[in-house]
């Protein structure tokens, strides 16, 4: 960190606080009484959700609760344009897309603060429990503007509970189901005068499941999971309101030949500075540690063992300054720096990162009817060239039931610490992940060892450099409410050079994937995304939503047109010339993807039933022809399916409800490409207020 820097930080040791956060409850809460639903993450200050000129999605408590889901993955997947993808990350961390870019690229926040620790890839959702959040926040499109070079793809902010009563009062619920799911919650909160507290406890376990019996082992071993969190509220005045809250989570599970833990910790010190009514600055702390041990066993050599070990730290200093001199104009302005740093047994030595970074957001009205954002940020880092993420967005309201909204928006990032350097076999599914630094000796090894089947990648062409990504993402909207329908529909593009991608290197013996990084040179993601919903009959409640997504690498349609790629008959072995119309674009990317949800209420509030609807059509996992691409003759895809889910609540009190449900109820499995997904899981909940 730059002297300057240093100095900046240390003139203010007391204010080290918040900017993705808003302030617990002068911002929030007062904001609420008024406004329908609000969002903090799409410009790092409350707006309300209607009015905000950017693609986003809000997920209330109400629908987490109805949906009877235990983990953030399992209410993620059921939204629009968000899909899971079975990449390499399988039993229980599969990844997700944002039209159609990958989870590397998806910035997971919690209270506007980072998580960390991508041990294969994608962040582990199901670290994550959803009972103790208050909405979900998705911002889709490039936010490198405000949120760095993580976030080409977009964000995902969990905001937690910050209701603090007058009197002590909380919830208990336990929820029983399907492989041994034992999930029990406890939480409570009361405020005094000055101080407030908030407790949240969660401890989730499993039986795990088998999908491959031939196969020794689980597909998924049994785990249990813990998570406390405390949040702490002092009001030293009116002016100056304190924050402190923690995170812990552990993990252990049993797997197969050994043994393996996980940990995860922070602090988040948050002072909100109301220096007066048109000023505010807020000052944040924020670091955090990720690390996992694993520890595997040999049968044939009781002495012999191999452990592996990841250390990850995170030191976040943030400050932001707002300006806010009339309700239509907003100036934010803010500066701060990431100390990164990771340990871990397969590297050489422990490596670090470094970065400063400043921004500015202008948001306001150039006419009644029209909203502006422009924004930039500039990022320093220690290992790559400095970097300017701008953005520009607008709203038109041209009637009071119709608007049109768009925006533009670039970012960058850089190859991360996995992407270069990673060495990963996961002792639970057997598949191999190697970093770009690595992946010929990794290969050479496995082929040593006699563990490979195929080699999907010629030898020569392993190894080699990873360059930095920039991207330039566009959105373009129309929205039309009416009554109690509303409908919204999105054009968008993202256009990325040099995209750092997962690609299969090899198939193992073990039936699972040997995984590497590749630039793909100048890539695109575009498509059309729609969202409808009706409230009708005054109880029943109608929602669609539907992605049409096209993917595809510039390079590879500029040589088909050029009438250079070439496939071949699986049966006949003769080879002849492919059309665009036969190129099926980048990996893992479906061109279909929709969910139907409908609930019902009963009048009196007591009765509730929820029925969603998730399809996903087909997609590839990786070119079996040997043109460099996947068309429609290779024989890697997997079949369009679709996942219903369902359930009942009944309250039984004023206090007490009973919830009944199903995922997944017509059990759809496929072992080979999707081992996340488990089968039919029935669950019963029962859930107390106090």
């Amino acid at each position: 960190m730059s002297f300057k820097m240093r100095k900046i930080f240390f003139l203010f040791p007391f204010y080290i606080s918040m900017l993705g956060q808003e302030t617990l409850k002068d911002t929030i809460q007062p904001k609420r009484q008024n406004l329908e639903e609000v969002i903090i993450s799409a410009t790092r200050n409350v707006r309300q959700f209607s009015s905000i000129p950017l693609p986003a999605i809000l997920i209330g408590e109400e629908e987490i609760k109805n949906s009877g889901a235990t983990k953030l993955i399992e209410i993620l997947v059921e939204q629009a344009g968000i899909i899971s993808v079975p990449d390499f990350t399988v039993g229980g961390e599969e990844g997700i897309q944002i039209q159609g870019i990958s989870s590397d690229y998806i910035t997971i926040l919690i209270d506007g603060v980072p998580l960390i620790g991508r041990n294969s890839g994608n962040f582990d959702l199901s670290r994550i429990a959803v009972n103790n959040i208050k909405q979900i926040e998705v911002v889709k499109g490039p936010s490198s503007s405000l949120f760095g070079s993580d976030a080409l793809g977009g964000i995902i902010n969990i905001v937690t509970n910050e209701t603090l009563p007058n009197k002590l009062s909380g919830e208990i619920s336990h929820q029983q189901g399907s492989f041994g799911l034992a999930d029990s919650n406890l939480s409570f909160a009361k405020k005094n005068k000055k101080f407030g507290y908030s407790v949240f406890l969660n401890r989730y376990s499993t039986n795990g499941y088998d999908l491959s019996s031939e196969l020794p082992g689980k597909t998924v071993d049994p785990y249990i999971n813990l998570t406390f969190q405390p949040k702490f509220l002092y009001d030293f005045s009116e002016e100056i309101k304190f924050t402190q809250s923690f995170r812990y989570f552990y993990q252990n599970q049993n797997i197969y030949n050994g043994d393996s833990e996980e940990k995860d910790f922070y602090s988040h010190s948050l002072i909100n500075h109301k220096v007066s009514e048109n000023w505010k600055i807020k000052y944040e702390l924020y670091t955090t540690q990720y690390n996992s041990f694993q520890e595997l066993n040999f049968s044939d050599n009781p002495n012999a063992s191999q452990k592996t070990t990841f250390d990850q730290k995170l030191f976040k200093p943030e400050i932001r300054i707002n300006y806010n001199p009339i309700a239509e104009k907003n100036l934010m302005i803010g500066f701060g720096g990431n100390l990164e740093s990771l340990d871990r047994n397969l590297f050489k030595e422990k490596v670090k990162f470094n970065s400063n970074y400043g921004f500015i957001q202008y948001d306001f009205y150039p006419s009644k009817k029209l909203n502006t954002i422009v924004g930039v940020r500039y990022d320093q880092h220690s290992e790559y060239a400095s970097q300017l993420s701008p953005k520009v967005s607008f709203k038109y309201f041209i009637k009071d039931n119709f608007s049109i909204k768009g925006s533009v928006g670039s970012g960058f990032k850089a190859p991360d610490f996995r992407q270069l350097y990673l060495d990963y076999t996961n002792s639970t599914v057997g598949y191999t992940v190697l970093g770009k630094t690595v992946e010929k000796q990794g290969v050479d090894l496995l082929n040593q060892n006699n563990q490979l089947l195929n080699l999907y990648i010629p030898i020569n062409e392993l190894g080699g450099v990873l360059n930095a990504e920039s991207s330039t993402g566009y959105n373009f909207a129309v929205s039309y409410k009416k009554n109690s329908f509303f409908t919204e529909i999105n054009l968008f593009r993202n256009d990325i050079k040099n995209l750092i991608d997962t690609r299969i290197l090899a198939r193992k013996i073990n039936g699972q994937n040997v995984f590497g990084y590749q630039n793909l040179n100048s890539i695109f993601t575009q498509g059309i995304e729609i969202n409808s919903n009706y409230k009708g009959f005054d109880k029943v409640t109608f929602s669609f939503a539907y992605q049409l997504l096209y993917s595809y690498d510039k390079d590879k349609l500029s040589l088909i047109s050029k009438g250079e790629v070439y496939s071949r008959d699986p049966e006949t072995l003769s080879s002849f010339l492919i059309g665009k119309q036969d190129y099926f674009g980048l990996p893992n990317r479906s061109r279909h993807s929709s969910s139907i949800k409908i609930s019902y209420n009963s009048s009196d509030d007591k009765t509730k039933i929820n029925l969603r609807v998730n399809y996903r059509s087909k997609y590839a996992m990786y070119d079996t022809n040997g043109n460099d691409l996947i068309d429609n003759f290779d024989s890697s895809f997997v079949n369009g399916y679709s996942l219903v889910n369902t359930s009942f609540t009944q309250n039984l009190s004023t206090k007490l409800s009973l919830q009944l449900g199903s995922r997944n109820i017509f059990n759809y499995k496929n072992p080979t490409n999707i081992p996340s997904l488990s089968g039919r899981q029935l669950y019963i909940n029962l859930n107390y207020n106090y």
